[in-house]
């Protein structure tokens, strides 16, 4: 909020603002918001609320379509790419592991491995399958396994980050990242054991009520500020440890966002920027950081439900063979000797997956015609364990003898729908993997995927 200070020496910057916050908590409509300045005529910028997670038959305003459609330059938190998302989980698993021989357990306090041991039952996790990992992976991983448990059909792929950056990189515009996964990761996973405790014990009470993530949801699909803000920002925790975290995740942060987007304002191209909906609220999200810089600062107003979202999928070829997949795969070639190599495509978004390899080898056919089944059923058992395999069948794909087989289980819960396909010298295997509830699989992608295998 704006002090009395602030008014006396930023009155003659004010004189043109409206005399309240765009953020007002008893108007709904679409968390968007446009920026401009009395001195920069023509110039625009576009604040964007995202989520993570999100349905796949959430629809985005009009006016939020409208915005990204005449969008010329994007700015987000980090544009993850397939890249930067697998290295962005490498690195998670590395940093967020401990050393062998040490249990999570040892490193909390008492009460906190309670609320822990609480919330792995509620979510059917068995908490000694997690205790190999830090405190910060465990409150990051079990927030997202409740907050899908708690929404059946929220899904990460189709967080709405995700959908603004596949839309405008349909388009061939630039994408700019705020940050870098390396100093998101930083955040995460600094502090001392104590802060580490106590971030985890916060996360794990608010986890304990999970009708607070259906009003999240709900606040943010109805773009209902007053609500957000209490559900983000507020906490019960009133500790000095807690007011440091706050201002270095949220406070820290939004600063140096505005300042970047200050330095860039000033080109009459319209200008997006897409961030978690936490950075747009309260005194030092970035609507009132603009507001207090002098610029002008509108709600933008709700235009009704825009068309629904259609993943922009798009066909991979390869030697033989072409395979959809929903969005870039990254491409890597392995040489296996004797003229044979692999070919293994992959996607990743979020908690799903999308895999194909294809495996050439001249004298498979002949040399090891009487193992092939053997090589399948070993394949399979390598995926399946510490899992169960619910259905195994020989079944046809793309005109050729397949193996098809289902794989759930695992601590997070994981569900597999697997394809080998047995096509003479060359063996395509296809897999598509989804992490959390069953009722977060999303089987029209699934079938989508596998379906789109064609050969030559």
């Amino acid at each position: 909020m704006r002090t009395a200070r602030l008014f006396l020496c930023c009155l003659p910057l004010l004189a043109c603002v409206a005399t309240r916050s765009a953020i007002r908590p008893e108007e709904r409509g679409p968390v968007l918001f446009t920026v401009t300045h009395p001195d920069k005529p023509g110039a625009r910028l576009a604040l964007m609320g995202t989520v993570h997670l999100e349905r796949a038959d959430f629809r985005l305003d009009r006016a939020v379509e409208k915005a990204i459609d005449g969008t010329e330059q994007l700015f987000v938190e980090i544009d993850a790419t397939p890249e930067v998302e697998r290295q962005l989980q490498i690195d998670a698993l590395r940093l967020g592991t401990l050393p062998e021989g040490q249990s999570v357990k040892d490193q909390l306090k008492p009460e906190t491995w309670a609320l822990l041991e609480k919330e792995c039952t509620r979510l059917k996790l068995d908490p000694a399958r997690l205790s190999k990992f830090k405190p910060w992976l465990l409150a990051l991983t079990l927030s997202v396994v409740s907050m899908q448990q708690a929404n059946p059909g929220m899904r990460q792929d189709l967080g709405l980050d995700k959908r603004v950056i596949a839309m405008v990189r349909a388009k061939n515009k630039p994408i700019t990242s705020l940050e870098t996964a390396e100093f998101q990761l930083g955040l995460l996973s600094g502090g001392d054991p104590a802060l580490q405790d106590t971030r985890l014990s916060a996360t794990l009470k608010g986890l304990s009520k999970p009708e607070k993530a259906k009003e999240l949801f709900a606040a943010f699909e109805a773009g209902d500020l007053g609500t957000l803000e209490r559900l983000v920002l507020e906490s019960e925790d009133k500790s000095g440890e807690h007011a440091a975290f706050m201002k270095r995740f949220w406070a820290d942060r939004n600063v140096a966002m505005f300042e970047k987007l200050k330095a860039s304002f000033g080109t009459p191209l319209l200008q997006v920027v897409a961030v978690g909906t936490g950075h747009l609220l309260g005194d030092t999200g970035l609507v009132r950081q603009f507001e207090k810089a002098g610029y002008v600062v509108e709600r933008a107003k709700a235009e009704g439900p825009g068309a629904p979202w259609v993943a922009p999928w798009q066909t991979e070829t390869g030697a033989g063979f072409s395979l959809s997949f929903p969005g870039k795969p990254t491409r890597k070639v392995t040489p296996l000797g004797n003229d044979a190599e692999s070919t293994v495509l992959l996607w990743q978004g979020g908690t799903l997956a999308y895999a194909a390899e294809v495996t050439r080898a001249p004298n498979l056919a002949k040399a090891l015609e009487t193992k092939r089944a053997a090589i399948f059923q070993t394949a399979i058992d390598e995926l399946a364990k510490g899992r169960t395999i619910t259905k195994s069948e020989t079944v046809e794909l793309a005109g050729r003898p397949a193996l098809h087989v289902f794989i759930e289980g695992g601590t997070p819960e994981i569900h597999i729908e697997t394809y080998a396909v047995d096509s003479g010298d060359v063996v395509y295997s296809l897999r598509a993997v989804s992490v959390g509830a069953a009722a977060a699989i999303p089987h029209e992608d699934f079938e989508r995927f596998f379906q789109s295998f064609t050969l030559k």
